[in-house]
């Protein structure tokens, strides 16, 4: 039985995606599975009042899916490692996550935390939306920030 067969990594175009996805890549060729990259674009202004959330507006939203798509291929060409395929993705992070994991009969799901200090700690919340809706295994990766 192999251990995993194709890998997922969520990138949040921040700082350590490179060395998130040399980290995958390193257990991807272990595994001898393939590599895919995922970005979620969750675009959610709030209204001045900061009370009510809006969705994307249908003029901003393609800029952002073509900026998304741009700095996902740098990543890409600098990650050192093969690249199966590049999924860019618009809504709630985790459940899209999850839906490509899916679709794309990941059986590992590989993402970043960054550390967080004070009150933001405690939260994890994205890390735990994972778990909780993926279908896969889910690897999350200690990040230091810069």
């Amino acid at each position: 039985m192999r251990a995993y067969s194709h890998l997922l990594v969520a990138v949040d175009l921040g700082t350590g995606c490179d060395a998130l996805i040399k980290r995958a890549g390193q257990l991807a060729e272990l595994c001898d599975a393939k590599l895919s990259l995922a970005h979620v674009v969750e675009y959610l202004p709030a209204e001045p009042t900061g009370e009510a959330m809006l969705p994307p507006s249908q003029e901003l939203e393609p800029e952002l899916i073509k900026g998304a798509e741009k700095q996902l291929s740098e990543f890409a060409a600098r990650a050192g490692a093969a690249i199966a395929s590049q999924h860019i993705a618009v809504g709630n992070i985790p459940s899209e996550l999850a839906r490509l994991a899916a679709d794309l009969e990941v059986d590992l799901l590989v993402a970043g935390a960054h550390e967080k200090r004070g009150i933001f700690f405690f939260s994890g919340g994205t890390e735990r939306a994972l778990l909780k809706r993926a279908d896969c295994d889910v690897l999350t990766i200690r990040l230091k920030d810069d």
